[in-house]
């Protein structure tokens, strides 16, 4: 059974990802995980790893991190005390694919980490423009990861002229995944080809 690690630090990427998690948990040949930090954590954001839990995806961890604080440093040290957990725990449960979706730094200390242990990061909604420093923690983001599923033809545009090698995985990536809604997979047919995806990316 493949293991797929997803890292979570707020309500609205968790929203995006819900559905994709638990319809991966169904599969005999996929066992998904989540680790839990950021916005999640606080009780001044409304403690919302409960709904996590309450998703029935399985957690396999928590990175507590000071998101109380808005400033410049205190996201740099965010985004440090994200590599010092996640570190731990994907080093020591070696999931068999890491998958990472947007721009916030909770998914760059991912990416980082991923690329450090050599493990499998899977960027979802790689190549977007949002004119804010997002855009360059998203572009940083998609050139540490090794796969990419991007929502529209200019995000893939974007990552090509960027140096990354999209090849037909992109393209087939784009059909299978973005043309149904990210937030959720109404036809199995659709998700059968996001399922396949993921499953080649684990394999390799």
């Amino acid at each position: 059974m493949r293991r797929i690690y997803y890292v979570t630090g707020t309500r609205a990427d968790f929203g995006l990802m819900r559905r994709t998690l638990q319809l991966l948990a169904t599969n005999k040949s996929t066992l998904p995980g989540v680790i839990i930090t950021g916005m999640h954590l606080s009780p001044l954001f409304g403690d919302t790893w409960k709904e996590v839990e309450a998703s029935g995806v399985p957690i396999r961890g928590r990175v507590p991190t000071d998101v109380e604080v808005s400033t410049g440093a205190a996201m740099a040290r965010v985004i440090a005390q994200g590599i010092c957990g996640l570190t731990d725990i994907l080093n020591a449960d070696r999931p068999d694919a890491l998958l990472l979706l947007g721009d916030r730094g909770e998914m760059l200390a991912g990416a980082i980490v991923g690329l450090h242990l050599n493990l499998p990061v899977v960027h979802v909604h790689g190549g977007e423009r949002s004119g804010t420093v997002d855009e360059p923690v998203r572009h940083a983001i998609s050139r540490l990861s090794h796969y990419h599923f991007v929502a529209t033809e200019g995000s893939a545009e974007r990552l090509r002229k960027s140096g990354e090698d999209l090849g037909e995985y992109l393209s087939q990536a784009h059909r299978g995944w973005m043309k149904s809604a990210p937030r959720s997979f109404p036809h199995d047919r659709s998700f059968g080809e996001i399922l396949g995806l993921i499953q080649t990316v684990v394999q390799l």
